[in-house]
């Protein structure tokens, strides 16, 4: 088991908007927003949509985006 008595697991979810029409995917995204309020859920994605839709909801102390950079970009040299 992960977890023991009342702790919950973290919730990860790789491009879990992928395959769904815009209505769905921000549907899906705003459904797990309201679960976050129980539990961690780490969204990974690289659609512009869904770093839109966080940008707009997650406002929260408790919400946090965090964006990586490209493969191969060298935080370093740029200016």
């Amino acid at each position: 088991h992960l977890t023991s008595g009342a702790e919950t697991c973290p919730l990860l979810l790789d491009e879990v908007t992928a395959h769904a029409d815009d209505d769905r995917a921000m549907r899906m995204l705003d459904l797990l927003h309201e679960l976050s309020a129980d539990r961690q859920i780490v969204v990974f994605s690289q659609e512009s949509r869904v770093r839109d839709w966080a940008e707009e909801t997650l406002v929260g102390d408790d919400d946090r985006l965090v964006q990586l950079a490209a493969p191969g970009f060298d935080s370093r040299s740029a200016s």
